[in-house]
């Protein structure tokens, strides 16, 4: 099962999928703290659930190594090795992608107008992307 992770700077969306389906599903607001974070998901990850990878969605600017380097909506979580953490513990991997970018695949692949072979997403939130 794959666990997925919409983080942002209000609120933390958690769901797990199996059979292409949603089988569970968990909004809470997002902590102040990487550290409380990263045992959210770790707890979240154990209830009874085999998950066999994580894929997360956030905000800001992450380097090659999934590090946040720079963020206005998580400045807490700035240099801290949040999905290493998670991924070395669990002992399974970790995808890490913007929100912004996971957002114009999902629109891609499954919005309204998923025939047409380019798309230019603009996503107005906090900030202009």
């Amino acid at each position: 099962m794959i666990l997925a992770i919409d983080l942002g700077g209000t609120y933390c969306r958690m769901a797990v999928f199996g059979n292409e389906k949603i089988l569970t599903q968990k909004k809470v607001e997002s902590p102040e703290s990487p550290q409380e974070l990263v045992e959210l998901i770790i707890n979240y990850a154990k209830e009874n659930y085999p998950i066999t990878k994580i894929g997360v969605g956030a905000p800001g600017f992450w380097d090659n190594e999934c590090i946040l380097r720079q963020s206005i909506n998580l400045p807490n979580y700035i240099g801290y090795p949040i999905w290493s953490e998670i991924s070395n513990r669990l002992k399974i991997p970790c995808y890490l992608k913007t929100d912004v970018e996971l957002a114009a695949v999902g629109e891609a692949v499954y919005g309204q107008n998923n025939q047409y072979k380019n798309l230019l997403y603009i996503n107005i939130g906090t900030g202009l992307s």
